[in-house]
């Protein structure tokens, strides 16, 4: 930039709320570099109250697209000129040019075709197809000469009432707390149920355990048979009741370990550097840009091109006991 750091920046994050997570980073980096700027982020509908509550943004703004809301964030959009807006993502995209091209600031930066577009300093794709999503978010700050030191630190606001809920929700403490979390989104990436029940009464002998069973409402039924299931073993389990994921987030900080499929429970654990296994379509490069973050961590991959399903309880266990093993 020609003069000075910038005093307002203007970041896009519109993806899913996982993806909001894995860029905090950036936010982070900007408050670092200049903690007396202002941080203005555009985030989706899922991701609103993340970004609402998040110590490093100062301002939030809901990117719909519906027709009948656009044109009025447009015009919200357009009511503060920033010194320099960035878009992360290292694709292009036909609404993120929309915007880019709305937006009022001294300097862009983000992905533009080769024939050109709206941005004054172009992302580039990344060199290394492994390299991670949150990572990647981070390129802009090259661009803009700003310094940043890996590994990303990603970072949220947890609300009190959040808080609150999950000291509740707890109790005392058991001597070895562990956030199960058994939903996916997508079918692909789901575990078998009877898997599971095979698998967490095993994992409890290796260590004593109270396990926390966490849901989307939509597979309450299956986590609720789960747990009567693994009870009946004599498993000490419960269950995360429904809420945002804000409320998860503040049961995950409390967690001694987190044991998932690929979903965004994943990054959560990132966040607070708990100790994870970790499920995993092997379906690359997806799956490695977007692993755990975790320090300590055990990723299980399917066949190639497989489904979660397939992976063997036999292996879980074992990464299982090797996670602990360093615990």
């Amino acid at each position: 930039m020609a003069t000075g750091p910038a005093r307002r920046f203007g970041v896009l994050s519109p993806g899913r709320a996982g993806d909001f997570v894995l860029t905090t980073g950036l936010f982070n980096a900007l408050k670092a570099h200049d903690p007396a700027a202002e941080l203005t982020v555009v985030v989706g509908p899922r991701a609103g109250a993340m970004a609402r509550h998040h110590p490093a943004i100062d301002r939030v703004l809901i990117f719909d697209r519906h027709p009948l809301r656009l044109l009025p964030f447009l015009f919200r959009l357009r009511d503060r000129e920033f010194e320099a807006w960035i878009d992360p993502k290292d694709h292009f995209s036909r609404n993120q040019a929309l915007l880019a091209r709305a937006v009022r600031a001294r300097v862009k930066v983000g992905f533009d075709r080769p024939a050109g577009g709206p941005f004054d300093l172009q992302v580039a794709p990344p060199a290394d197809p492994l390299r991670h999503f949150a990572e990647m978010m981070l390129a802009p700050l090259e661009l803009l000469g700003i310094p940043w030191t890996p590994p990303p630190r990603l970072s949220l606001g947890i609300p009190a009432a959040s808080a609150a809920r999950a000291v509740q929700l707890l109790g005392s403490r058991a001597p070895f707390e562990v956030l199960v979390n058994v939903s996916a989104g997508l079918p692909i990436r789901y575990w078998e149920e009877s898997k599971w029940v095979a698998l967490l009464p095993a994992a409890a002998r290796v260590r004593p355990t109270r396990f926390w069973l966490s849901s989307a409402p939509e597979d309450g039924a299956m986590a609720e048979r789960i747990a009567v299931a693994v009870g009946r073993d004599g498993v000490a389990i419960r269950r995360v009741p429904p809420g945002s994921l804000l409320d998860v987030a503040a049961v995950v900080e409390r967690m001694d370990a987190v044991l998932t499929v690929d979903t965004s429970i994943v990054h959560l654990a990132s966040v607070f550097d708990r100790p994870i296994v970790a499920l995993y379509r092997d379906h690359r490069p997806d799956c490695d840009r977007f692993r755990p973050l975790s320090a300590q961590r055990k990723v299980l991959f399917s066949a190639p091109d497989g489904l979660v399903a397939e992976i063997a309880v036999a292996d879980v266990r074992r990464a299982w006991e090797d996670l602990l093993s360093g615990l």
